[in-house]
């Protein structure tokens, strides 16, 4: 398994985080926030001989397919990616995915992408280790691109990393019950471990204070 806390410059020069508040209808932790893209290591199609199980199982590829899935709105079982027939290697002539690989590239003109691997997390009730990784985008035209997916009760929330450090934040007015939540309580407990890994990163903290300067 694998989670990734993504930070994307907006149009006014400061920093958001991709998160969302997960659906009710989703089998798991419905109603819950969660930093977004997270999956785990699967085959992109159906095939079971070697050959094609080995050239599945790439991480690129499946992390690659779960951003297109949870933060490009593109179905995991489109069939133009996933079938059987179909090479896994396509996911890399995917216009998003093109676009943030050349963000990425160290050798392009002007790097304007950054990924680290930050360690992993581990959820005490399942005892499954999770990969962690920061992505963080400078270039804002990608902020225009995302759209949610199912597991979503709505838009994915773009968050100013600032407003993630203020505590008062995490708390909200219920109208209705006449109380007010705390948010804390309904964070995905995976994406709690991943967001106190974020912020020790120097990609999240040179963030932050760039951020801080608006």
């Amino acid at each position: 398994m694998y989670k990734f806390f993504v930070l994307v410059r907006n149009y006014n020069g400061s920093y958001d985080a991709l998160r969302i508040r997960r659906s009710e209808n989703v089998s798991a932790k419905a109603n819950y926030l969660q930093f977004i893209p997270s999956g785990g290591l699967e085959a992109m199609n159906d095939c079971i001989d070697f050959d094609s199980q080995w050239d599945n199982y790439s991480l690129s590829k499946v992390v690659f397919r779960e951003l297109l899935e949870e933060c490009f709105g593109i179905d995991e079982d489109a069939k133009n990616l996933t079938a059987n027939n179909v090479s896994p290697d396509k996911i890399y002539h995917n216009e998003h995915i093109k676009k943030l690989i050349e963000s990425l590239n160290h050798n392009s003109e002007e790097k304007r992408a950054n990924m680290e691997l930050m360690g992993t997390t581990m959820s005490l009730a399942g005892l499954r280790q999770e990969l962690s990784f920061i992505l963080r985008i400078d270039d804002a035209d990608f902020s225009t691109e995302f759209v949610s997916n199912y597991e979503s009760s709505s838009a994915i929330h773009m968050v100013r990393i600032n407003n993630l450090e203020q505590k008062s934040f995490w708390y909200r007015n219920n109208i209705n019950e006449k109380k007010v939540i705390n948010d804390l309580a309904f964070l995905n407990c995976t994406s709690a471990g991943l967001f106190e890994l974020a912020r020790k990163s120097s990609l999240y903290r040179d963030a932050l204070h760039f951020s801080n300067k608006d």
